[in-house]
């Protein structure tokens, strides 16, 4: 009977060991690889094309905007760009970029 109960308790700790291996994924990975948990594959990336939400959370975490939504308001604040001037008689946004701004393809 001692036995059993041995065999019963390495059985459990080889278990636990297992579930933790599978969980917590012990792979070895590139260190310049990105891992995204998601529910699905995007369908695109290009964020003029993006209408699914599980998409549009990646494209948050990859582009950031010329200008922003403050916080809990609908008011428009600086983001890439400093400041910005729009003119109305011929529909036209001039926006000021920050220094640091580089263009990349």
């Amino acid at each position: 009977m001692r036995n059993v109960h041995m065999y019963a308790q390495n059985l459990k700790k080889s278990l636990a060991t297992l579930i933790a291996f599978v969980f917590f994924g012990f792979s070895a990975q590139a260190n310049d690889v990105l891992v995204v948990g998601q529910i699905a594959e995007p369908k695109a990336l290009d964020p003029a094309a993006v209408t699914a939400v599980n998409d549009f959370r990646i494209l948050m975490n990859i582009y950031d905007g010329l200008v922003r939504y403050k916080d809990g308001t609908l008011e428009v604040e600086p983001a890439l760009a400093k400041s910005w001037t729009i003119y109305w008689t011929f529909p036209t946004f001039i926006l000021l970029l920050c220094n640091y701004i580089c263009r990349c393809d």
